[in-house]
């Protein structure tokens, strides 16, 4: 059995260092991005580059969450200082041994394969925040609703009904992934429709987007390209 103490070690921290790392190229991993380019040169916030995944194929990493989320722990100030040190761990591995990969992996990513390191070195990276959390399934998203109403008329707020409607969705038996409870939502503002409800009159689909995961990675990287000097 796993203690607080044996599981937010430096080992560990290196094996999660590693699992982020292996996640980039995921299909279930997120790295989001937001920089842009102004007459040429690189222009980004503190924080420019998020990698979001879930602790499911991860043993390690969901035995973590499990201890973090268990009652009977007490989070005492020592065990709150061990957890704070292994997040630190966890960042200066990553930009310290495995630096390398993780720049490759990022560039990779962000530019589609198109852009070598030559042109994109990327030596400027910084790891602001590791973190790890328990995150309900119908907390994981964010719900994109699509209306339409006649010019000058303001539709009702919705909003309040469809998340308790998605929390409800989580409750039921059996377990429901993302597409079946799109399904359900849609098929629960069609009801509502058709029953007259005046909220949803204008209210014709949802779209649910995942915003949130149990693990995220903050990054600031440096995306400035390397311009070749003109040869005269």
């Amino acid at each position: 059995m796993n203690t607080f103490e044996s599981i937010f070690t430096e080992e560990n921290a290196l094996k999660t260092a590693l699992i982020i790392i292996e996640s980039i190229d995921r299909e279930t991993t997120q790295v989001d991005y937001d920089f842009y380019f102004r007459q040429g040169k690189f222009v980004s916030d503190d924080i420019n580059t998020w990698i979001k995944f879930d602790t499911d194929e991860y043993p390690l990493l969901k035995d973590m969450l499990n201890v973090l989320t268990d009652e009977e722990i007490e989070a005492t100030k020592e065990r709150i200082d061990i957890f704070s040190d292994f997040r630190d761990k966890v960042c200066e591995v990553l930009v310290e041994a495995l630096k390398e990969p993780l720049i490759d992996k990022l560039r990779n990513k962000v530019f589609g394969g198109k852009m070598n390191k030559s042109a994109c070195p990327m030596d400027g990276i910084k790891i602001k925040n590791f973190d790890i959390t328990d995150v309900p399934e119908s907390g994981r998203y964010l719900l994109v609703v699509k209306k339409e109403h006649p010019e000058g008329e303001i539709p009702q707020s919705v909003t309040s009904e469809l998340y308790e409607y998605l929390r409800s969705l989580e409750n039921e038996e059996g377990q429901v992934n993302i597409k079946q409870m799109s399904i359900a939502m849609n098929e629960f503002i069609e009801e509502r429709r058709k029953s007259d409800d005046e909220k949803f009159k204008y209210i014709k689909s949802v779209k649910m987007k995942r915003a949130f995961f149990e693990c995220q990675v903050e990054i600031f990287a440096d995306y400035s390209m390397v311009i070749p000097e003109v040869i005269r």
